[in-house]
C-alpha cells in the first residue's frame, strides 16, 4: 500500500518542481518526504557491513536533494515557470 502512495507522491511532487506549479509548498513536501525517507529507510550505520556502503551512497544522495529543495524553496520558481505564467494574469 505505501509502495503505491510513495509512487504517487513523487511523481506529483516531480511534476511540480519540473513544471514550477506551487514551486514553494511543493519544495517545501519534497524535502520533507525525503527527509522521512531517509530518516527510515537509509540509516546505513545499522545495516551490515556489506550493505553500509551502498545506504551511505543512498544517504548522501538524499541530503544532496534535500538541499536541492531547500534551494528551490527559498528561490522559488524561473521566469518560465507556471508560477510565473499564473502571477502576469
Amino acid at each position: 500500500m505505501w509502495a503505491w502512495f510513495a509512487a504517487f507522491a513523487e511523481v506529483i511532487l516531480g511534476a511540480g518542481l519540473i513544471l514550477g506549479l506551487a514551486t514553494r509548498y511543493v519544495a517545501l513536501a519534497s524535502f520533507l518526504w525525503v527527509l522521512i525517507a531517509t530518516a527510515i529507510a537509509h540509516r546505513y550505520w545499522t545495516y551490515p557491513a556489506s550493505e553500509q556502503a551502498g545506504q551511505y551512497n543512498n544517504w548522501l544522495k538524499n541530503i544532496a536533494i534535500m538541499g536541492g529543495t531547500l534551494y528551490v524553496f527559498v528561490t522559488g520558481a524561473g521566469r518560465y515557470s507556471l508560477d510565473a505564467m499564473l502571477a502576469k494574469h
